[in-house]
């Protein structure tokens, strides 16, 4: 399983960013992120932090650290792909994965008051959860993506659930 996209869209960005040592214009996020940009808030669990404002281009959310190679990416994005709903995005993320979408577990769930699909991804010593949902009257595609590994994963979605259930939608601009 590759953990991070292979597409040209912000999905990549903020993976690949990940990756990267924090950039200058980097922001240390301690309590609630927002992001008027994009049209939502997330809280940042007690004891973790965030960091935005380290991509190229305009900020479309927020990471939180959680250890080595672990993190939850917050974030929002245009619907450049035209989905027509959330199944056929998390159906594409699972895809992008290079995972079969009968291998992973795809559901329903919620990203804050928002109806969402989500898809959990496990291979190896790695372990993967991504929530997509559509923003109100036509607005951003909000995802929140866990990347952990099988020994963390379950204290991992712990947190995960906590920054799932903050998740609110504002006012996009």
């Amino acid at each position: 399983m590759r953990l991070i996209h292979h597409c040209s869209c912000v999905t990549f960005l903020l993976c690949a960013v990940a990756l990267a040592p924090a950039q200058p214009g980097a922001r240390v996020i301690v309590g609630t992120y927002h992001n008027p940009a994009e049209g939502f808030s997330v809280k940042v669990p007690r004891g973790h932090e965030g960091v935005a404002g380290d991509q190229a281009g305009p900020e479309r959310g927020v990471m939180i650290l959680l250890g080595e190679g672990r993190r939850i990416v917050v974030f929002g994005e245009p619907n450049s792909l035209g989905w027509e709903d959330t199944t056929r995005a998390i159906r594409w993320a699972v895809e992008a994965e290079g995972v079969a979408v009968s291998g992973a577990e795809v559901a329903s769930g919620r990203l804050g008051l928002l109806a969402a699909s989500r898809a959990v991804l496990q291979s190896g010593e790695r372990a993967l959860e991504v929530l997509v949902a559509f923003g109100p009257r036509g607005g951003p595609v909000y995802w929140a993506r866990l990347e952990s590994d099988r020994e963390h994963f379950r204290h991992d979605r712990a947190v995960f659930g906590k920054v799932v259930r903050s998740f609110r939608t504002r006012r996009w601009r």
